[in-house]
């Protein structure tokens, strides 16, 4: 368990008649073109969402503005990995994280999932809490980085 990157957390609002295939796309494209690399992306009804590296958000924001989309970000979170190996034989274990965070009154702007592990997008303020909560949740030991504790 540990912080991944320190990233940004954007919202893209398409209009209805840009909520299609070939304008995802088109986005994903022109990143693609940047070389910016998308984590966590994630398709709503009314647009999508995702998180860059902070050091990129300045350049994200260039794109996006100048392909006329509207979006909203959240600077300074960060992601932190939950790697579960056995996670798809143990029920509940995304909700025990949320549930975890949430009680530490630590927002999540985005949960996520794999075969073995569990993403968090989190404000940065509160990733060594809720990190020290997560252990404690999973009864944990370790350092706050590094992938080597696993519930």
């Amino acid at each position: 368990m540990g912080i991944e990157v320190e990233c940004a957390h954007l919202v893209v609002d398409l209009p209805p008649d840009q909520r299609t295939p070939a304008r995802h796309l088109r986005i994903y494209k022109e990143f693609g073109a940047a070389a910016i690399p998308l984590q966590m992306i994630k398709m709503h009804p009314g647009g999508i969402s995702f998180a860059v590296e902070r050091e990129r958000l300045a350049d994200v924001r260039e794109i996006l503005t100048r392909m006329g989309y509207r979006y909203q970000y959240t600077d300074e979170m960060v992601i932190i990995s939950v790697i579960s190996v056995n996670m798809r034989e143990m029920y509940g274990v995304m909700a025990k994280i949320a549930e975890t965070l949430l009680e530490a009154d630590t927002e999540i702007a985005q949960l996520g999932d794999s075969h073995d592990s569990v993403l968090c997008i989190v404000p940065k303020r509160n990733a060594q809490e809720a990190i020290k909560r997560l252990r404690k949740t999973f009864n944990l030991r370790g350092a706050s980085h590094g992938k080597e504790a696993r519930p």
